[in-house]
């Protein structure tokens, strides 16, 4: 899982980078081409920049997301009253985090299947009627869905009052989707929003990437059609609202946006801003592609004795840390010293499991002293409980493991202390 969360980290932390210059830099352009291919380029990148391994380069950090579940155990918490082990904060919070994170997931995906079923049913359905034409199938709604397009399929609300001209516009719009595969772009972002629905510059992305196929569809019958009586059909037709949201859709919320960049003078993006652009790219995902790789490099130069920190399985405790921490906290008692001084605070033990699953090494890296560092060092040294063997690429290896424990004292022998 721990793989997963850093491949999410680093997706999103690319889409973040690559968003933010976007609604920056080139939300205002009027080159609609150019951002059609600048948002296709970097939701594939952010989706393949963290599998891709280019080599090394100097770590700036990001990889120390993948430290946290693998070198920082659980902590154990010891409580004077009950020297019984308490649940970890952080651990059940990343337990639930990862339910919450794949339920949403769940959902999102039955919608979007959800919605593809709709097209396929209404497509199929023996009451449809389906004109196969050149390039694409036209099929007449009768009111039951909206004008819109999804691939080569081209549904057409034939009960809109349309004269002959602006039912020619409609459908000419509407083959601008299909002829540039706008629909490609839109399953990419459905992909992208199943996968990182929690970050709010993928909704705003989508968002975009409709919009300026919108753009570039209006782009294309303007080119035989005066401005003045389209935006007037634009409006017309703004009054046929749609649900299927996979489809492109002749009439959105967007009008008064479609009318204001119909009248905007038609740009190229500077040369300064696609300079830029190229080089923000190739950084960031230079940096996320190498930035692993880097991170096992450094961390193999600090111990040249075969000891990892990161590695593909880390070790875990026979029967589970649950069972673990049980037994540690029946051996561990709250030093008497530490008591009678009013003590409490986490003592980090540091330790090595070896290849055969047994522990070595095993010290104190920082402590509060009065005790508790020794009684922390003896009772995982002593608990005599096998772990399970660490692998990294197939192989056996020793991994260096951090176990926190926490000392905390009741708020009445806190009062006690202080009188």
């Amino acid at each position: 899982m721990s793989n997963y969360v850093n491949y999410l980290v680093e997706s999103n932390l690319c889409l973040l980078c690559f968003g933010l210059f976007y609604l920056f830099f080139i939300s205002n352009e009027t080159d609609f081409k150019f951002r059609r291919y600048y948002l296709i380029i970097i939701s594939l990148l952010s989706l393949s920049a963290p599998l891709l391994k280019f080599g090394t380069a100097p770590s700036i950090g990001l990889g120390i997301f993948s430290e946290i579940p693998t070198r920082i155990l659980p902590e154990l918490v010891i409580s004077l009253q009950s020297d019984l082990v308490a649940s970890s904060p952080i651990s059940a919070s990343l337990f639930y985090l990862q339910w919450v994170y794949w339920a949403i997931a769940f959902i999102i995906t039955q919608i979007f299947l959800f919605q593809l079923m709709q097209l396929v049913w209404f497509t199929f359905s023996k009451s449809t009627r389906v004109v196969k034409k050149k390039n694409y199938l036209l099929i007449n709604t009768n009111g039951v869905l909206p004008t819109f397009s999804f691939f080569n399929l081209l549904f057409f609300d034939n009960t809109n009052q349309l004269t002959d001209q602006e039912r020619e516009r409609v459908i000419k719009h509407e083959l601008t989707h299909i002829k540039q595969r706008h629909s490609l772009d839109i399953i990419l972002m459905e992909i992208i929003k199943i996968l990182f629905w929690f970050n709010p510059m993928v909704w705003y992305l989508r968002r975009e990437t409709r919009e300026v196929h919108e753009y570039l569809a209006d782009d294309n019958v303007l080119k035989t059609v005066d401005k003045s009586g389209y935006s007037a059909l634009l409006a017309k037709m703004a009054l046929s609202q749609a649900n299927i949201s996979l489809g492109h859709h002749f009439s959105k919320s967007t009008t008064l946006k479609r009318i204001k960049m119909m009248n905007n003078k038609k740009r190229n993006v500077t040369t300064w801003k696609a300079i830029t652009m190229v080089l923000m790219i190739t950084f960031t995902t230079t940096i996320v592609s190498c930035n692993d790789e880097a991170l096992k490099n450094e961390i193999a130069s600090v111990d040249q004795s075969d000891v990892l920190n990161i590695v593909d399985k880390t070790a875990t405790p026979e029967g589970g840390f649950t069972a673990y921490f049980e037994h540690l906290a029946s051996q561990l008692k709250y030093p008497a010293q530490a008591r009678k001084a009013g003590i409490e605070g986490k003592v980090y033990v540091r330790f090595i499991v070896n290849k055969d699953g047994s522990l070595s090494n095993v010290e104190v890296v920082k402590g509060i002293g009065a005790g508790c560092d020794e009684a922390a060092r003896k009772a995982v040294a002593e608990a005599g409980i096998s772990w399970s063997i660490p692998m990294q690429g197939g192989k056996a290896v020793r991994q260096r493991l951090i176990l926190p424990i926490t000392f905390k004292l009741d708020n009445d022998h806190n009062k006690l202390s202080n009188s």
